[in-house]
């Protein structure tokens, strides 16, 4: 059974081993049966991530927006706000040519889609000046496996899980583990603080406003508004060591 973040951490410094096959990255599966408890029966499965693919783009296209779509009309019946997620346009986003520099993942647990990563190399760090950090472009749990008002989630630690695997190509592609993000809104913001939180407050060296994301091509830089969280190697391997194969 693999350590959690809420559990002691078996640290190792980021000169330890990074061979891919030393991890699995685990999730929890809450068994649900009418009547009886959630957590009568609670399974770990191992997330089979790898490049984004025809099969991962066409359920994200035709799958992910009918969901999407589902949630935003019951919000509108009740007259109460859509969660942020319903504002992003991911097929969009899957559809579009990948950068030179862009690489994209998607977790599979058997043959459901239930998240996925998109990541930039070699992005300016802002802890570290002329050091370089892998971002986080796109990190998104699928809406089915989130909870909403017309369905209860049952696999937990997707995100938590596919951030992981983000420090791990990190440091596979000589960046030694670091990564930085935007937080899209105050709901994802409660979420990254409240996970750097379960590190003592050490998982990012970094949260700041005024750090703009990659350039488009028109010149913009987006995102100067939103909070920026940057991992330095100390907190990012230590979140990585909790998926390393006991």
């Amino acid at each position: 059974m693999p350590v959690r973040a809420w559990q002691v951490v078996r640290w190792k410094p980021a000169s330890f081993s990074m061979n891919p096959d030393d991890f699995d990255f685990v999730v929890t599966e809450l068994l649900i049966e009418p009547g009886v408890s959630p957590r009568a029966e609670t399974l770990y499965p191992v997330l089979d991530i790898k490049a984004q693919n025809n099969d991962s783009t066409k359920c994200i296209v035709k799958v992910w927006d009918k969901c999407k779509e589902a949630v935003v009309g019951q919000h509108g019946v009740a007259n109460t706000d859509k969660p942020g997620w319903c504002n992003d346009n991911i097929a969009s986003w899957v559809q579009k040519q990948p950068a030179s520099d862009e690489l994209r993942y998607a977790a599979w647990y058997d043959d459901i889609l239930i998240g996925f990563v998109n990541l930039l190399r070699e992005f300016p760090s802002e802890v570290v000046p002329g050091d370089k950090v892998m971002y986080v472009k796109y990190v998104m749990t699928a809406p089915w496996q989130l909870k909403t008002v017309l369905w209860p989630r049952s696999i937990h630690g997707i995100g938590r899980a596919l951030l992981a695997f983000s420090v791990l190509q990190s440091a596979s592609n000589g960046m030694g583990g670091r990564i930085g993000l935007h937080a899209r809104d105050s709901e994802v913001e409660g979420w990254y603080d409240h996970m750097n939180s379960q590190y003592g407050n050490q998982l990012f060296a970094l949260k700041k406003v005024g750090v703009g994301g990659p350039k488009r091509g028109n010149g913009d830089i987006p995102d100067m508004e939103k909070q920026y969280y940057e991992a330095d190697s100390t907190g990012a391997i230590k979140l990585l060591e909790e998926y390393r194969r006991a």
